[in-house]
């Protein structure tokens, strides 16, 4: 048995508080670990949106951990873990340090690209996030990803952080799932409801698909829609495009408005729907994302509406568990919502089939292989060596963190580019 520190890029959703992306990939990693006799400590971040929001309700141990207060370092010093893993993204290793022991890094999704997307694609940002993230790499034991063609993307990074190609990579690929507890039975509703949930953030834009179903839901008078969640404010277009679909929502007979709910919350209230809508216009960063929803939707018997662009469309279609879609084709998605009102039991097999695609999968309990092969033979990689690509910059302290969010905001452009010249200057 290990002891295992696990570093959480959000809050892990361990009591019933509710749950990112992050959080929940860092409770599928835990839960995984646990299950294999592992000892896991988990360590989440106190100064994201739902740490501070929910900070008085999180248990002692969640608290006693958090890397707000205190750093990671002594963190890692006080638990004495066997190994660590840095979990969801490369950021969540926050200081300018690295564990003794063997170490992992999960890499699920295209940080660069979203900070791209959230920057406006200011250059000196992109160049900061580049080299952070190579020096992290550089320095990692294991690596794990979330998608198929993640690993193909990481892997430029990796060579720019200095692994050897004539090694086999020691990149795995581990897809982000469902708990076994969370795939059950489910009942439909009497017509058929759609569901959108989750936080809107600058590369997605479902937009045109809800305005379909709702033009179709409206004009037949039957069948619901219900958003779940809201916008991150990353940014302005980010918190425009959240302020357009709130108004058309509110406007409509046949839709609702929800605010986030708790996981344990949102998993009962899921199950009141039919259809989960996952309809995104394409762009660079959804061809390479997978969301912690899909699966997780699979399992509570939600079929999807899928981009066709997608990883996932594939074994969607091919498995009956949703429909795969052009998100532009909105005569398509029109004819398909029409067809779907008619004949519900045609949702009903497809809720069956999303059951099976996800038990057979995506279940928590088929995953991590490779994962817990290394963890039981953990070694320091021997290849790893500094990365000379970014061995003149420092990884980001929570203060840096902090004034870099300020000053990305777009009204304060002027003031970066005076600033600029300043800041990251070559050592000599």
């Amino acid at each position: 048995m290990a002891r295992v520190l696990l570093f959480a890029a959000d809050i892990v959703p361990l009591v019933d508080i509710p749950a990112s992306g992050g959080g929940i990939r860092a409770l599928q990693l835990s839960t995984i670990l646990k299950r294999d006799g592992h000892e896991v400590f988990v360590s989440c971040p106190l100064h994201t949106y739902l740490g501070k929001k929910f900070k008085d309700i999180l248990p002692e141990e969640l608290l006693a951990l958090n890397f707000s207060d205190r750093s990671q370092k002594t963190i890692y010093k006080e638990v004495k873990p066997d190994l660590v893993l840095f979990c969801s993204n490369w950021s969540s290793a926050a200081d300018n340090w690295w564990p003794d022991c063997p170490s992992i890094l999960d890499l699920c999704g295209p940080v660069l690209v979203e900070g791209a997307l959230s920057s406006e694609q200011d250059p000196a940002v992109l160049r900061n996030l580049y080299l952070r993230k190579t020096r992290v790499l550089a320095k990692a034991d294991f690596l794990i990803c979330g998608g198929k063609r993640q690993q193909w993307y990481f892997r430029q990074s990796m060579i720019m952080a200095g692994y050897d190609l004539l090694q086999p990579s020691p990149l795995s690929y581990l897809p982000l799932g469902v708990h076994d507890d969370w795939i059950m039975p489910k009942e439909h509703p009497s017509e058929p409801s759609f569901v959108y949930a989750g936080g809107l953030y600058p590369w997605q834009n479902p937009s045109q698909a809800i305005s379909t179903i709702l033009r179709v839901l409206e004009e037949r008078k039957q069948g619901q829609f219900v958003w779940i969640g809201g916008s991150h404010h990353i940014n302005s277009a980010d918190t425009a495009r959240f302020a357009t679909i709130k108004r058309q929502l509110n406007k409509s007979p046949r839709a609702t408005l929800k605010e986030y709910m708790t996981l344990n919350s949102l998993n009962h209230e899921l199950r009141q729907h039919s259809v989960s809508v996952e309809l995104m216009e394409k762009n660079v960063e959804r061809e390479l994302a997978l969301t912690t929803r899909t699966p997780h939707y699979l399992g509570l018997g939600l079929p999807i509406l899928y981009g066709d662009y997608a990883e996932l469309a594939e074994p969607i279609k091919e498995h009956g568990a949703g429909w795969s879609l052009d998100p532009s084709d909105s005569e398509a998605l029109e004819a398909l919502t029409h067809d779907l009102l008619d004949h519900p039991e045609h949702i009903e097999a497809a809720s069956l089939k999303a059951q099976k695609l996800a038990r057979n999968h995506y279940a928590w309990s088929n995953l991590g292989e490779d994962l817990l092969r290394f963890i039981a033979n953990p070694a320091i990689r021997k290849d790893k060596a500094a990365s000379a690509f970014a061995q003149d910059v420092d990884i980001l302290t929570r203060g840096e963190k902090w004034a870099l969010s300020i000053m990305r905001k777009p009204a304060l452009k002027p003031v970066r580019a005076i600033l600029q010249p300043f800041f990251r200057k070559k050592k000599k």
